[in-house]
């Protein structure tokens, strides 16, 4: 297992690699930010997820690179890979769900640099999925986009008494459920 004392930083200078064992913080509240800090326009993509059990910290970032096309991704492996706490994604940024449902408190981005945008993919061929966000019931705002990434569809499930509002041009062919709270569309959202 991965234990976080800390707000801590996993990636940096990695191209692609697996963390199969959980990552838990001492109490629940650490910061924990994936990012890509290699040279060039080269990806850092990491698998995340353990069957010992859910992993466990505070907000998620998956921070951007510095150049266009430095992406960092980031594939669930399992249920509950990431967090249930807040998640944002930078421009360069792309959270996979793999077949794998994922809720989290919260949604938003660090901007849009033009060539590319935070993505929501599910990737999966054979397994729908959907991530439910809201559990803390803030409103925030995502300039990215939710898309299949894969031949099973990606849904999106609203809960929480905040607003999620989208800007970006979405492709997913799941279901899109307001179960409590709102959806506010601007732009291409």
């Amino acid at each position: 297992d991965v234990i976080l004392l800390a707000d801590s930083t996993i990636g940096g200078f990695l191209g692609a690699t697996r963390i199969s064992g959980r990552i838990v913080g001492t109490n629940g509240t650490e910061t924990l930010t994936f990012a890509n800090r290699r040279s060039g326009t080269t990806s850092f993509n990491l698998q995340i997820g353990s069957v010992a059990g859910p992993n466990d910290w505070g907000a998620t970032i998956l921070e951007p690179g510095d150049l266009v096309g430095q992406l960092i991704r980031v594939t669930a492996m399992a249920p509950r890979s990431i967090s249930t706490n807040a998640l944002t994604i930078g421009a360069h940024g792309i959270f996979q769900l793999n077949g794998f449902d994922h809720t989290v408190a919260s949604l938003s981005s660090l901007g849009v640099d033009g060539a590319f945008y935070p993505s929501v993919l599910n990737s999966s061929a054979t397994n729908p999925a959907v991530l439910t966000v809201g559990t803390d019931a803030t409103s925030t705002t995502f300039d990215g986009l939710f898309g299949d990434g894969g031949a099973a569809p990606l849904g999106v499930t609203k809960v929480g008494a905040g607003t999620l509002t989208l800007s970006g041009s979405s492709t997913n062919t799941g279901p899109v459920t307001v179960s409590t709270g709102n959806i506010a569309l601007t732009g291409d959202g």
